[in-house]
């Protein structure tokens, strides 16, 4: 569980310096932006295609089909298997038997957000900063000389 919950706040964090880097401006869908539409549409439907195509339960490798089926072990593990959902197969898959891969692609996932964030928080040194303590300190040495203190 705490590994999904990770998942979704990286996703969200990641999901969120995305947009801040584009610098999204509104402006109005011209006819240029409409020809790319077939084009999204097609590989919209190939990515739902592909969900659908991952998450039905005959094409996980879950259940042994060529070997000893017969055995007790595999017939009370088949029953099991059979009241699951499609999530929970799935679950299963991801904390049991691709751990490894799971915790691979977290790390990946780790330094795309870092990267991220390094990114939107690059300085340049041509943009001109002012010093707010020393320009209020300034301001405080030249109305105490006006008020005839001495400094």
């Amino acid at each position: 569980m705490i590994f999904l919950v990770v998942y979704i706040g990286a996703i969200a964090v990641l999901f969120l310096f995305v947009v801040m880097m584009f610098n999204i401006q509104i402006a109005e869908i011209h006819e240029e932006v409409l020809r790319y539409l077939p084009v999204s549409g097609i590989i919209g439907l190939i990515f739902w295609w592909e969900m659908f195509f991952i998450l039905d339960n005959e094409t996980i490798p879950l259940l042994p089909t060529h070997r000893n089926t017969t055995s007790l072990r595999y017939m009370v593990y088949a029953e099991k298997v059979q009241s699951w959902t499609n999530l929970e197969t799935l679950g299963n898959l991801l904390y049991t038997h691709y751990f490894v891969w799971f915790l691979v692609s977290s790390l990946i996932l780790l330094v795309a957000m870092i990267g991220a964030i390094v990114l939107t928080m690059h300085r340049t040194t041509r943009v001109k900063r002012q010093d707010i303590f020393r320009k209020k300190c300034l301001g405080f040495s030249k109305d105490y000389k006006k008020e005839g203190g001495r400094p």
